[in-house]
């Protein structure tokens, strides 16, 4: 943990700390449809900006074979309430999706806490009346796109009210294509390439 600040430092090998250490859960939804964030603890958590919901979780320990099989984790999520089971069934059990895991210190929740953030890739899901269980493998390479960059005229390569995409109105769906994004007078922010023809895709 030699790039973690030293006040986490101090506060990771204390016998006792004041401040709970937290698994915080980033469940970012396949095809762009959105993310989940919950938190193993009993309120909600303020962390990088985003509120982290309280739910009752679980987090088992690292599958390990000797049979050189990417080893697996699995998160459960409380299913009383089936919040988490509507995703399941509207988006083919979320596979496809990634979770991101990360451990903070309630008491030191603006510090750097990237070397104890881990990204896990959803490989299957399950659910019953108790849990929605997830779960979750190493990224594969394979699965990364290749050519990483696509350079298409009339489509836009910005997720819908990001950083990048900028918009701040009223709308809450986008096509991303140029026509709606005119529709929007946010077409300075248009992620596209209207210099090619609409017919033509170039990859990089």
């Amino acid at each position: 943990m030699k790039n973690l600040s030293q006040a986490l430092l101090i506060e990771a090998n204390k016998l006792g700390s004041g401040s709970p250490w937290l698994i915080l859960f980033e469940i970012i939804l396949p095809d762009e449809q959105g993310t989940l964030r919950l938190v193993r603890n009993n309120e909600d958590v303020t962390f990088g900006g985003y509120e982290y919901v309280a739910f009752p979780l679980e987090l088992d320990s690292v599958s390990d074979t000797s049979k050189g099989e990417i080893q697996t984790l699995t998160v459960k999520v409380s299913n009383v309430t089936r919040v988490v089971q509507a995703y399941l069934e509207e988006l083919e059990g979320i596979i496809g999706g990634q979770v991101i895991i990360r451990i903070v210190n309630a008491g030191l929740l603006e510090e750097n806490y990237a070397e104890l953030e881990r990204t896990y890739d959803i490989i299957s899901s399950s659910a019953d009346s108790q849990y929605v269980s997830i779960v979750l493998g190493a990224p594969n390479p394979l699965g990364k796109r290749f050519p990483l960059n696509r350079y298409l005229a009339d489509h836009c390569n910005w997720k819908f009210r990001s950083v990048e995409c900028g918009y701040v109105g009223t709308d809450l769906t986008c096509r991303r294509v140029l026509e709606d994004c005119q529709h929007k007078s946010n077409s300075r922010r248009f992620g596209g390439y209207i210099g090619l023809s609409t017919g033509g895709v170039r990859v990089v």
